[in-house]
């Protein structure tokens, strides 16, 4: 019998295992990476019929093709499960609301080209640890790519206009992986990566991200404690630095104010922060607690997934052919108005008991490691933004889950 040791069969698995880790990769940073691109471009010479954006999205393209076939050769008809049981939730919702097609389609779209491939992608890993390295470069290069718009764009612009919730959410992987890096060892690139990258988060005037630092502080300080005193000080801590920077931001904008001034900077963007002009949640309260009523009025009965764009965007007195963008942007408030409380709170707790599982027990530390920046920018964002059902981040965080599951029962039952 052929006898391989471990570095042959690393070498065999390399080159697909490369493109599967580039595209999972590229699930945080094609954003910001393209808008830098295609900036830069336009900054030069003008293409006809956008042919920059057609050669970006033709390498990306390129990418998939090559994953196809270590995908094919990984397949396991579990992986397919989850795609299935949401492609077929979406068509009883559009059976129901048939005259909504732009809707549906539009948000079917998203479903099928975000969701369930960054799910599919994501049950296909097999090396973390590449994977945490690479991730690594990507902190860096996403806020080269927002520093370098931000160049092009010029100064005055970045002064006045850069309030922006998704370039704040673009950037947010940047400093969550650079603070996981500072968790293992020191380096002054991500150092400075996270100085940066907070600084313009902050700039932007989104609170949303601000929350999600925090919280991957929480947890990462939770699992590297040694001792219960250790774990009940980090939740502590963590919770209190969430409740004191989401409930006293104009104190910390004042002294960010002050110091900008000191230095001769412009004040504008801080001056309109602390108006209040982008950090109001009134919106977002109202969304709540519509949520909230619909489920006390129907527990048992939710409005299917998407659906409860209708419901909303109807409460709000809003057109429902502009429901997009009206749902709950909390995912607990999501799925207890789609599902009901029953099989909301089963649906819940499968999404917590997998993220516990992959963190707490059945998980290698480059896995909890990789699973806990998923978790700051794949899950940590929809409690106050965003839905679910579109974001592929939080697909590609319960495919991670999942695809440790799966792994480590395998491995028992060979134990």
């Amino acid at each position: 019998m052929l006898k391989t040791n471990a570095n042959d069969l690393g070498a065999m698995k390399k080159e697909p295992e490369f493109w599967i880790l580039i595209l999972v990769c590229s699930f945080i940073a094609l954003g910001p990476l393209t808008a830098a691109v295609i900036l830069s471009i336009r900054k030069i010479v003008v293409l006809p019929s956008k042919l920059d954006v057609i050669a970006i999205y033709g390498c990306y393209l390129y990418v998939v093709l090559r994953v196809l076939k270590p995908i094919i050769s990984r397949f396991k008809i579990d992986m397919f499960i989850l795609p299935l049981i949401v492609s077929c939730l979406w068509a009883m919702s559009f059976l129901f609301h048939s005259m909504d097609t732009e809707l549906f389609i539009a948000t079917g779209t998203q479903i099928i080209l975000t969701s369930i491939p960054f799910y599919i992608i994501a049950r296909c890993v097999k090396d973390f640890g590449t994977l945490k390295r690479y991730l690594s470069y990507m902190a860096l290069l996403i806020t080269l790519s927002m520093i370098f718009r931000i160049v092009l764009l010029g100064n005055e612009l970045f002064l006045t206009e850069l309030y922006s919730q998704s370039g704040a959410y673009d950037l947010l992987p940047a400093i969550v992986i650079s603070m996981g890096v500072l968790f293992d060892r020191f380096s002054f690139l991500h150092l400075l990566n996270i100085v940066i990258s907070g600084f313009i988060i902050f700039s932007m005037g989104a609170r949303g991200p601000l929350l999600c630092i925090v919280v991957y502080i929480a947890l990462k300080t939770l699992l590297k404690s040694g001792g219960q005193i250790g774990k009940m000080t980090a939740i502590i801590a963590g919770g209190g630095m969430a409740f004191y920077i989401y409930h006293n931001t104009q104190q910390v904008l004042v002294v960010l104010q002050k110091w900008i001034i000191s230095l001769n900077l412009s004040d504008r963007l801080v001056s309109k922060l602390l108006a209040g002009t982008f950090l109001e949640d009134t919106a977002r309260n109202q969304l709540f607690d519509i949520a909230k009523t619909y489920v006390l009025n129907h527990p048992l009965i939710g409005t299917g997934i998407i659906s409860d764009r209708l419901v909303v965007a109807k409460l709000m007195g809003e057109r429902t052919s502009e429901a997009i963008g009206w749902y709950p942007h909390n995912i607990v408030a999501e799925i207890m108005m789609q599902f009901g409380i029953v099989i909301g709170a089963v649906l819940l707790s499968v999404i917590s008991l997998l993220i516990g599982k992959a963190l707490l027990k059945e998980s290698s530390t480059t896995e909890k490691d990789v699973v806990c920046i998923f978790v700051a920018i794949g899950i940590v964002p929809l409690m106050v933004s965003e839905s679910y059902i579109t974001n592929g981040l939080f697909f590609a965080l319960m495919g991670l889950c999942v695809n440790i599951w799966t792994k480590n029962r395998r491995l028992g039952k060979k134990i």
